[in-house]
């Protein structure tokens, strides 16, 4: 009997880390805006990011997917939540091989506010300090 008891356990917990390590699919989009205070430049945008979300026992999980702005700027991304929010640093290496950050994503542990930076829209839209957030902020906020 103790053996039984004992096997049901085990297959009771082993169903229990196979559940819990089960990655679940996100899919997010939201209205957000591309702001540059050094051109005073506003532009609507949507925000879209794609994926599984990973579980971790240790409580910190990963959003691995691809982030979408305006259908135009999509990559590849690696969420890592570091106990308060989730964030992604994409970089290239420069001619003289020193690391450029061409990317800084953060996002709240639920997904309904991202702060992105991304080199790309600078370029695209001849700015050098380019941001999107999603939802939108206000001027003056």
């Amino acid at each position: 009997m103790k053996k039984l008891i004992f096997l049901v356990v085990v297959v009771l917990l082993i169903a229990a880390g196979v559940l819990y390590h089960t990655p679940r699919e996100i899919r997010q989009e939201l209205q957000g805006a591309i702001y540059s205070e050094q051109k005073n430049f506003e532009r609507a945008s949507k925000v879209l990011l794609t994926g599984k979300e990973y579980p971790n026992l240790l409580g910190k999980p990963v959003i691995k997917g691809t982030l979408s702005i305006d259908e135009q700027f999509i990559y590849p991304v690696t969420l890592k939540f570091d106990g308060s929010m989730y964030s992604y640093t994409m970089t290239e290496w420069g001619e003289d091989k020193s690391p450029i950050t061409t990317a800084n994503i953060t996002a709240s542990r639920d997904l309904t506010r991202f702060s992105i930076y991304l080199q790309d829209l600078n370029e695209h839209y001849g700015l050098s300090d380019a941001w999107v957030t999603a939802p939108p902020v206000l001027r003056g906020e």
